[in-house]
């Protein structure tokens, strides 16, 4: 299992690095802002949010990331590696205002913490 643990986290700190590098080409301002974020110190890479995004890369134009959050998905997004703070959130004001029908501009973990 140890061995497991290891070998996961090693695939994962290259394939994030070889991600990066796949994204850089059109993505430089966000790629460069990721890689001043915590969660590049973690070894998490574009596609920890966003997906293998194989079409994506492979089309010249129109196919979009295999996942892209709504405000509204941005919490379960987060609260997924942060559950303690997910369920700090839930019953916040803030969170009361991102359920209400129609309130798309309601604040969200990224309005704090940056999406990228």
């Amino acid at each position: 299992m140890r061995t497991l643990v290891l070998l996961l986290a090693f695939s994962t700190a290259v394939f994030g690095q070889k991600v990066h590098t796949l994204c850089q080409a059109c993505h430089s301002e966000q790629v460069s802002d990721f890689l001043q974020h915590p969660h590049a110190e973690k070894a998490l890479s574009c596609d920890a949010c966003h997906g293998a995004s194989a079409k994506h890369r492979e089309a010249s134009g129109g196919a979009p990331p295999d996942k892209v959050a709504g405000p509204q998905e941005v919490p379960a997004l987060c609260g997924g590696c942060h559950s303690a703070q997910l369920k700090q959130f839930q019953p916040s004001k803030h969170s009361q205002i991102l359920a209400a029908a129609g309130r798309v501009k309601a604040p969200n973990c990224g309005t704090c913490h940056g999406v990228h």
